[in-house]
């Protein structure tokens, strides 16, 4: 077996992450570099990296050269922003702590796994999930796709593979997701033949009430515009408008819809931007993650939507609140 296909098989069986080996690199390298390294493309769980496969590890001399040969071979390859992974069939431990501690990623088949992008540190003795210590807040994204799995929006236990396409994110970023989730208790991982797959630790309603800390306000901020100049959108509903939809509270005066913040910067060019409440105009919140994600019958999921409202003051509102939160099917 060639050591591309070995690395490939080990890999997965490892990670659970699927391996596709592409096609070698026909880089323009000078003899040195083409004695050292044979470039291939190849995908991890549908990412696109450049591995180097390490051809003899005793022309390797000192840590610093090595790398400068490594991002030598990159430079020429025409890769040089390009994600990448060292393969050998055997480094030397002191090499390999060095590699660590300047976070080149590698990979020595049957022995261990080093990728930081992809948040792994595998050894054949153990294996274990880079990041394990608690974040002291989630991030916009992991977030996201926490509130999705509380919600049932996603089948459990499911792999990381299965859980980013409903909810538009790549493979790499649920990846992250789900290390982050797990770091603070929220899921378990498993491997599961090939693929490790998530599942949450805990019944949902215990979950939210554990995360509260690390969870905060979808809304980066608010902006208000005549609804004419958005009708097209097909925004869902958000504020005390999408609360209005889950309980007895009455709609507000101004509707109130929410649109993800990078998307604003694309489709609020040029918009104009309303300083005070008149008639035909509406607010939008601008939030750190798509809110049509989780959407369900054109409103904001109700998580979000409570984290939207935590600095609440209206007691009309935070009964409306603790009304919607109550009819969750926990």
């Amino acid at each position: 077996m060639t050591l591309g296909k070995a690395f490939a098989r080990y890999f997965e069986q490892e990670t659970g992450l699927p391996v596709t080996w592409g096609r070698a690199l026909l880089a323009n390298l000078p003899t040195y570099l083409r004695q050292l390294f044979a470039l291939h493309e190849c995908t991890v769980d549908g990412e696109r990296a450049v591995v180097l496969l390490l051809r003899d590890e005793s022309r390797v001399r000192g840590t610093r050269a090595f790398v400068a040969q490594i991002e030598k071979a990159m430079e020429l390859a025409g890769e040089a922003d390009s994600a990448y992974c060292l393969v050998a069939d055997a480094l030397p431990s002191y090499l390999r702590r060095r590699l660590v501690g300047v976070r080149v990623p590698f990979v020595v088949v049957g022995e261990q796994i080093y990728w930081p992008r992809l948040g792994y540190l595998m050894t054949n003795q153990r294996s274990q999930r880079r990041g394990a210590a608690p974040t002291e807040r989630l991030s916009p994204a992991t977030q996201a796709v926490f509130v999705a799995m509380l919600l049932g929006q996603i089948g459990m236990p499911a792999s990381a593979t299965a859980m980013a396409e409903p909810l538009g994110y790549t493979a790499m970023s649920m990846s992250r997701a789900i290390k982050e989730l797990e770091g603070n208790g929220l899921v378990r991982t498993e491997l599961h033949g090939r693929e490790r797959v998530v599942e949450l630790a805990a019944p949902p309603k215990d979950l939210w009430q554990k995360a509260q800390p690390w969870l905060r306000s979808p809304v980066r901020e608010t902006v208000r515009v005549m609804a004419t100049d958005i009708a097209e959108w097909s925004l869902p509903r958000a504020g005390e408008s999408a609360l209005a939809e889950y309980s007895l509270l009455g709609p507000p005066a101004e509707p109130v819809y929410a649109l993800a913040s990078r998307a604003w910067r694309r489709l609020g060019q040029g918009l104009e931007l309303i300083p005070v409440q008149d008639d035909g105009t509406c607010l939008v919140e601008l939030w750190r993650y798509p809110p049509e994600a989780s959407a369900r019958d054109g409103c904001v999921d109700p998580l979000s939507l409570d984290l939207s409202l935590r600095d609440r003051t209206d007691e009309r509102v935070e009964q409306a609140v603790e009304e919607m939160l109550e009819a969750l099917p926990w």
